[in-house]
């Protein structure tokens, strides 16, 4: 209400009433959805001195759209349609009051029948409107909906011949499912339209006509493995968009369902499916889905997921208006499922400094993959996505490309994404998923960059790979994070008594006892070893139940213990890993992880492998600190 009388109090500064008003709101239009009418008159006439505006519905709007224009551009017109004689008569009544017949023509239009695409419509009798030039603004807040389904869908279609490239439509009570499905409609008939949405107290849509001189073919790629059900919604969702220059590449990865029927569903020829002949991983099945790509973007779906509409073309919008020209578009995601919030990436158009030191920090992947479109010669000048990588590997292909791609981000909700624990899907907790693969992301890139220029505000080597050691540890990599952060140890007291709580969440005692010698008063560090070791004793007799783990939290302790007394299978083995990567080279840690069947020889060589030429030292490293 507030913002309403805030509105209200903006719109009546820029007139001069004669008489008290109808109030606003209710049946009658909002007070904020009458200040973006508006501004958008005010806008219009910038440029046009007499404005033609059509009115579907008329009332208090159109009271004082008229006192706008008097004031403002006294040579326009509105013509005002209503259905009903007794209101359209009250409205005339209200105008003569106000002196603004000059200014609107009332125009008394029942409803009658047309027949539009082979169905019928009810809506206003048109035949006594005649109009020698293009309507500026068509507001549409009429007729009611109680008198058809989609009651305000006619509007574009029996009056397209009066508007032209630069006329402008509002629609009001936007936020209505009816009216939702009306501009979906609208923008899925052929007229090059465009629509924005505002949050005003009913909603507002704005439409208006664009043709872009850019149209390329999009490739919707979509790797699939056991989701046939899934996959029929992510279908449905791309078949729904607006854009037509588009194809769909669906690659099973040797399902053991029948995913081709589903396809076959459709009988849709924007659709190509491809199997694998056994179960390949998803880098493999991108890959696939690349070479068998025709389009000049590729858009990734993930097969449980959904294309928000109209997303195609808002893409393409975006390649037109951005010079120069981005060769990676990303958007926000919208999570369902088991967590329902809003992902909102950042923009990194031409700051790719920031975006690769982003990359580096361990924050989450800065560009989400489901709903990313990609240049596909981009895939070819850096062959695609590295298939060590059975997950992140688009995290990684984003490191290797952030320097030289031109990333941008739009600003709307592109993919409804899944989150699903039990399918390992769109997992968002970073302990439920094997953070090795960042990990070896991060550090096999290293060579490419170097820590100066990831790095690039720092000027000290040892603070640079501190900063590496902390990404590390947040991804679990104990023993990399150990590495990185281990001759920063005597740098100051602050440091060591950092890198002694450091060693500790990775259960390395040994490191945790040559930090404490670089701390003066360390009693309090004792103490906690002291504590530390004792719990240790205890759990290694899996005495478990009364010991607390209070000040250890995230501690290999802590996700030891959670993996003994998880009495969920899956929780537990997510909590067997987390204490698996902070200690991998302990024997506890290796049988934990095999007691839930973690795959530790995959995890080490990812975490122990010399990935670059930091690395030199490593072996030694661990023979002297981990054995």
């Amino acid at each position: 209400m507030e913002h309403q009388l805030e509105d209200f109090e903006q719109i009546l500064a820029f007139i001069d009433l004669h008489y008290p008003l109808n109030r606003l709101g209710g049946w009658a239009a909002s007070a904020d959805f009458m200040k973006i009418v508006y501004r958008e008159i005010l806008k219009k006439i910038q440029t046009n001195e007499e404005l033609l505006i059509v009115e579907c519905g008329s009332g208090v709007s159109t009271v004082l759209m008229a006192y706008l224009l008097k004031k403002y551009s006294p040579h326009s017109k509105i013509i005002s349609l209503d259905h009903s004689y007794d209101y359209l008569k009250k409205t005339k009544n209200e105008l003569k009051l106000h002196n603004l017949l000059d200014i609107v023509v009332p125009l008394y239009a029942p409803l009658k029948y047309y027949v539009i695409d082979e169905d019928e419509w009810l809506w206003y009798d048109i035949s006594q409107l005649h109009i020698d030039t293009s309507i500026d603004i068509l507001l549409v807040d009429g007729p009611p909906m109680d008198t058809q389904p989609l009651a305000r869908y006619p509007a574009l279609p029996l009056l397209r011949k009066f508007m032209g490239d630069k006329t402008l439509i509002l629609l009001d009570d936007a936020s209505r499912e009816e009216e939702r499905k009306i501009v979906q409609k609208w923008l899925r008939d052929d007229y090059n339209l465009r629509s924005e949405y505002y949050e005003t107290q009913k909603g507002t849509a704005k439409l208006y006509f664009k043709k872009n001189s850019y149209e390329p073919l999009i490739t919707i790629a979509i790797a699939t493995y056991n989701r046939k059900k899934l996959l029929r919604e992510a279908l449905q969702s791309v078949l729904d968009q607006n854009y037509e220059q588009y194809e769909i590449v669906v690659v099973d990865d040797g399902s053991e369902e029948n995913t081709q029927e589903i396809v076959e569903e459709f009988h849709s020829p924007k659709i190509r499916f491809f199997a694998n002949e056994k179960n390949r991983g998803r880098p493999y099945t991108r890959n696939k889905c690349i070479e068998e790509a025709r389009g000049e973007y590729i858009l990734w779906l993930d097969d449980d997921d959904r294309l928000m509409p109209n997303i195609l073309q808002r893409y393409v919008d975006l390649l037109n208006d951005v010079e120069p020209m981005p060769d990676i578009i990303y958007g926000n995601l919208q999570m369902f499922g088991e967590e329902n919030h809003l992902l909102k990436p950042h923009d990194y158009y031409q700051n790719s400094a920031t975006l690769l030191q982003r990359l580096f920090s361990s924050l989450g992947s800065a560009i989400p993959n489901p709903g990313s479109m990609v240049k596909k010669t981009l895939y070819k000048k850096y062959d695609g996505y590295d298939e060590r990588f059975d997950r992140a590997q688009d995290f990684e292909f984003w490191i290797r490309t952030a320097k030289s791609a031109l990333f941008k981000h739009l600003e709307e909700i592109v993919v409804w994404y899944r989150v699903d624990e039990a399918t390992n899907s769109g997992v968002t907790e970073i302990h439920k998923a094997d953070r090795s693969y960042e990990s070896l992301a991060m550090r096999i890139n290293l060579d490419r960059y170097g820590f100066e220029e990831i790095y690039y505000h720092l000027d000290d080597i040892k603070k640079m790979k501190q900063k590496l050691s902390s990404s590390l540890l947040i991804y679990f990599d104990g023993l990399n994070a150990l590495y990185y952060g281990f001759e920063h140890i005597p740098q100051s007291e602050d440091i060591a008594r950092e890198k002694f709580f450091q060693a500790l969440q990775c259960d390395n005692i040994a490191i945790a006892t040559y930090a404490m010698e670089y701390v003066k008063e360390n009693e309090k560090l004792k103490k906690m070893l002291k504590r530390y070791q004792k719990i240790k004793k205890l759990l290694m007799r899996e005495t478990i139940d009364d010991v607390s783990l209070r000040g250890f939290e995230n501690f290999w302790l802590f996700y030891y213990v959670l993996a003994l007394k998880s009495e969920d299978l899956q929780q537990a083995k997510n909590y067997a890993r987390a204490a698996y990567l902070l200690n991998p080279l302990k024997s506890e840690s290796q049988e934990i992880a095999k007691r839930f069947g973690i795959d530790t020889k995959a995890i080490e060589r990812r975490i122990q492998t010399i990935a670059n030429s930091y690395e030199g030292n490593k072996n030694e490293f661990i023979q002297k600190y981990w054995s």
